[in-house]
């Protein structure tokens, strides 16, 4: 009977309701909007790093 109650408890604690499958899409969906924000501002500094001021001749 015990062991029954604890298998109970852990089916009771892996079970994912609607709401969660939701508020995980959410966070998950904030999270790769910010890393799009980063990586378009590394590529912003990028740019402007990597050009130089004069323009220089190879000979």
């Amino acid at each position: 009977m015990d062991e029954n109650y604890q298998h109970l408890k852990i089916a009771k604690f892996v079970e994912i309701s609607d709401g969660d499958i939701k508020s995980a899409k959410q966070r998950m969906t904030r999270l790769v909007r910010e890393i799009n924000r980063c990586i378009g501002l590394l590529n912003a500094e990028e740019v402007t790093v990597d050009e130089p001021d004069e323009k220089l001749e190879l000979h």
